[in-house]
């Protein structure tokens, strides 16, 4: 008799242990659920200067240059704004490029040749990298490189 007490209290508690169990992990799956629904906005550095803090650098693509009054004009991806690139004699411009010897998979580091503001062109995808936080800004001066990506 006490064998059947015993082996009746060990059912009753992996029964109770088992709902506890299903209630946790269904309650767990509706908050994924419920963050997969969570709308995703495409934030901006120009966009939405209040959400994102300081940002020093961001990428473009070339919409034009002006190379007499050193500045170029880039539009961030996903936006319709421009804005303008201020260049100075400081500002170093590179184009980035595979190396043959590059691995078809894996990591590899690009290389590096310096260009002039002549040699962009409207379409280049750039990454360009300021001094000063360029949150909200349409203007943007003091950078400090330009790559060019490949």
């Amino acid at each position: 008799m006490k064998i059947n007490q015993t082996l009746l209290f060990i059912i009753i508690v992996l029964i109770i242990g088992g709902i506890i169990f299903w209630v946790i992990s269904k309650s767990s799956k509706n908050d994924l659920v419920e963050q997969e629904n969570i709308p995703q906005e495409s934030v901006t550095p120009t966009s939405a200067p209040e959400l994102i803090g300081k940002v020093f650098v961001f990428s473009a693509v070339v919409l034009s240059t002006n190379v007499s009054e050193k500045f170029l004009i880039v539009q961030q991806e996903g936006t319709t704004s421009e804005i303008k690139i201020i260049l100075s004699n400081e500002t170093d411009i590179r184009k980035l490029g595979v190396p043959s010897n590059a691995p078809k998979f894996g990591m590899f580091i690009p290389t590096e040749k310096e260009i002039n503001i002549s040699d962009l062109k409207a379409g280049d995808k750039v990454s360009i990298r300021a001094r000063n936080n360029i949150v909200g800004k349409a203007e943007i001066s003091d950078i400090e490189y330009i790559e060019v990506l490949p």
